[in-house]
């Protein structure tokens, strides 16, 4: 998800925290979140969506005031939505305050799952140092300062991210590096996303079946199932990954080649301030 023109200051850490979370079948990660004094709510944690959300209950819930509307664009499409200030928002020790987000109608969060109050973006999440182990199903807030990319901690592959639209791309070199993939790193995709867009050219791959319909939080639209021989992420050379393809033509559409999903690694940190993400096998 893509929302344009949203604000919100910079989210503070207190001390370095773990909280647990809970991971749901299709990779997604569920966080406790509060707001002021009330929750904690079931908030799902969005590397991938540039601004937080709401749900249309939730608003009505703590009596929050719309501030502004602006388009939401997703991989179903392009809507327009309200926007509302969350005076605090705070998961563990980190804690943002003024945040904008984005309110969505009950039924469309529940495309994510059932029970969802809202999403974590990273209007929250982009400045700040944290670990996702999927293994443990535990966030560390660790703020671990100074890591560049020459360091690869033990067994990681450190990615320079580039920041883009309020989100962070990871430009990734394929085939020997005549082909450079632009990939979000996406924690509430399910599966890789390939975005097929005017004048870009994709790597190649192999048709995987009939195409299907995939629901986002604009609605639906059709992908068509694939299989990749071969995906470079930095050092890591991962073979035959599956996904689906949709067609991105909307003329407002950010010019990345899709989504990575980050359930497949055992581990994943973001270094915000330092814009650079670690991954493990």
């Amino acid at each position: 998800m893509a929302v344009l023109a949203v604000l919100a200051a910079a989210a503070l850490i207190a001390a370095p925290s773990t909280v647990p979370f809970e991971l749901d079948r299709d990779g997604r990660i569920l966080v406790p979140v509060r707001i002021g004094t009330a929750g904690p709510f079931h908030f799902v944690l969005d590397t991938g969506s540039n601004a937080s959300a709401v749900s249309e209950t939730l608003a009505r819930d703590l009596e929050l005031s719309l501030v502004a509307r602006s388009s939401v664009l997703s991989a179903g499409g392009t809507a327009f939505r309200g926007i509302a200030r969350l005076r605090d928002v705070a998961v563990g020790t980190a804690r943002a305050r003024d945040v904008l987000a984005t309110v969505t109608p009950a039924e469309d969060l529940a495309v994510a799952r059932h029970g969802i109050d809202g999403i974590l973006g990273q209007d929250f999440l982009r400045e700040l140092h944290y670990t996702l182990d999927y293994r443990r199903q535990v966030l560390t807030w660790d703020d671990v300062a100074g890591t560049s990319a020459a360091d690869s901690p033990s067994g990681s592959v450190v990615l320079p991210l580039v920041p883009e639209d309020g989100r962070f791309v990871a430009e990734l070199a394929q085939s020997g590096g005549d082909e450079v993939l632009r990939l979000v790193p996406d924690s509430g995709a399910d599966s890789l996303v390939l975005f097929q867009r005017p004048s870009v050219r994709l790597p190649s791959m192999v048709s995987a079946g009939t195409p299907l319909r995939i629901s986002g939080l604009t609605g639906e639209r059709e992908a068509r199932p694939f299989r990749l021989p071969l995906l470079r992420i930095g050092s890591l050379v991962l073979r035959n990954q599956t996904g689906v393809t949709v067609d991105r033509l909307e003329p407002d559409a950010p010019a990345v080649d899709g989504l990575l999903p980050l359930h497949g690694f055992s581990r994943v940190a973001f270094r915000g301030r330092e814009r650079l993400l670690l991954v493990w096998p």
